[in-house]
């Protein structure tokens, strides 16, 4: 995996996401590249296609699996975040299994809520409906007004998704200790270490 703890601030990532009000697919889309990504995340917020931009999230009605990720032209597409996510499994960025469990756990429900499988857009105090609520608050729909919006639920995004890494990093571990400690040979070696 590549390593993430420094972020590469000369060469930033431009994110293009659409402006006006917003869902938890591209949010957490957002968030999953700003956690895992080496590249500093720049968010432009537009609804025409700025200048210059390295990947379209949630926008532009195609999917290329390079730099486009918007699955609006197509209903057999998972949404945003979670093609987002098998990216970068793909780059290296993320870890298939830890990817696997916070699918299955977060972002599998987030796809269907933004998709329409799961009807009224899920539970009250749903993930989606707490991101959701962020937009409740725009008095009027600016560009600023929703960018703020917009920074405040990815900033609440980041961190559920940062302690969901942390949680699913460490049951993974767990598992993986257990599992060796279980082999025969795990033990042996470790009646040997303590003798």
């Amino acid at each position: 995996m590549k390593n993430n703890n420094r972020k590469n601030e000369a060469n930033p990532l431009f994110v293009w996401t659409h402006n006006g009000q917003f869902h938890a697919d591209e949010v957490s889309a957002v968030a999953l590249l700003k956690i895992f990504h080496s590249s500093q995340i720049v968010v432009i917020r537009a609804a025409t296609p700025p200048e210059h931009y390295d990947i379209a999230v949630d926008i532009g009605r195609q999917f290329d699996g390079v730099t486009k990720f918007d699955h609006h032209h197509n209903k057999d597409l998972e949404a945003a975040c979670v093609l987002i996510g098998n990216w970068l499994v793909e780059q290296k960025y993320l870890d298939a299994e830890i990817w696997t469990c916070l699918y299955s756990s977060i972002f599998k429900y987030i796809s269907q809520v933004d998709r329409g499988i799961i009807r009224g857009g899920g539970e009250k105090h749903s993930i989606n409906a707490l991101i959701r609520n962020f937009n409740t608050g725009i008095s009027d729909n600016t560009d600023d007004t929703t960018d703020n919006a917009f920074d405040g639920a990815l900033d609440v995004m980041h961190e559920i998704l940062s302690a969901a890494y942390y949680n699913t990093y460490q049951m993974l571990k767990q598992d993986k200790n257990w599992e060796k400690f279980k082999r025969k040979e795990a033990v042996v070696e470790m009646t040997d270490k303590c003798r």
